[in-house]
């Protein structure tokens, strides 16, 4: 339990690093517009998307009385925290390729500046690029596997869409502090394997750090600005906490 809610901790930590190295901020600036631009996107996107369909299905084209309007609104509850969740998984895989880059950075620093070493760069930039984005897409593709299978379990009844729904539950918070545990874990030219075996080796704390990402990154644009900073908690986490 302790370190469950030391994993839980470690955004909050990481908070007070960007006041001891002001750095963190300027090399987040790039990657957090990018995120906003694209989130910004997907939720209008969506919206736009999914609103003329919920007036329709609610019969307020038609009948425009005050039993329909209610159901409009009920309906519109249901579907905005679907969208939410949809918009936030879609939102993770695409900002994941786009501003992996700019987090791997961001990484490199603080790791940089915890360890007292210097990381000798022994490639180019489009070297680095390449490395990142393949990172990205292992993952991806990884998650993506998982989640097809989860979706056609929850086709059976009852106990299936149970299952499903907790299994889900426990693989985002497993995948989340995958997502950003793995920049310090791909420099070391880790495989996805071996990634996920080190995350299994800390459960508890893993699970906590999952967690708390989860929760706080699903949040619309709250996940934009924070991200950022749960980049800088995945790194202290692995060195801190000795991940292998």
């Amino acid at each position: 339990m302790k370190n469950l809610f030391k994993g839980i901790s470690y955004p909050f930590i990481s908070i007070t690093y960007f006041f001891k190295y002001p750095k963190l901020i300027s090399l987040s600036i790039i990657p957090f517009l990018i995120n906003l631009l694209l989130y910004t996107i997907i939720l209008l996107s969506s919206l736009y998307f999914v609103k003329p369909r919920l007036v329709s299905l609610s019969g307020l084209n038609n009948d425009p009385n005050i039993l329909n309007y209610f159901f409009y609104i009920f309906l519109s509850i249901i579907v905005f925290l679907i969208l939410i969740i949809i918009c936030y998984i879609v939102f993770s895989i695409l900002s994941g390729i786009i501003t992996g880059p700019f987090n791997e950075h961001i990484s490199q620093y603080i790791e940089e500046k915890i360890t007292n070493q210097i990381i000798v760069v022994q490639h180019g930039f489009l070297k680095d690029i390449f490395i990142s984005l393949k990172s990205e897409i292992s993952k991806i593709i990884f998650y993506l596997i998982v989640i097809i299978i989860l979706f056609i379990i929850g086709f059976i009844p009852i106990i299936g869409v149970i299952f499903s729904l907790l299994f889900l539950f426990l693989f985002n918070c497993f995948y989340s502090a995958l997502d950003f545990l793995d920049y310090p874990m791909a420099r070391k030219n880790y495989k996805l394997k071996q990634k996920i075996k080190s995350i299994k080796s800390k459960p508890s704390l893993s699970f906590g750090f999952g967690f708390i990402a989860s929760l706080i990154l699903v949040i619309p644009f709250i996940n934009v600005l924070l991200k950022p900073i749960f980049v800088v908690s995945g790194t202290l986490l692995y060195f801190k906490e000795n991940y292998k």
